[in-house]
């Protein structure tokens, strides 16, 4: 039975980790600066309330 918990604790921890991880890494960049191709000229991006 412990070792039924221990493994399962684990696998919870990891899925957890990954979701999080996930989560983490497609989030919205909201400040810095990215290069685009095909825009010429410098653009200013505001964001609201709402995003």
């Amino acid at each position: 039975m412990k070792t039924t918990l221990r493994i399962f604790g684990i696998i919870l921890f990891v899925v957890l980790a990954a979701l999080l991880g996930f989560i983490f890494w497609n989030s919205p960049q909201y400040d810095g600066e990215v290069q685009l191709t095909g825009l010429t000229e410098e653009v200013d991006i505001h964001f609201d309330d709402y995003a």
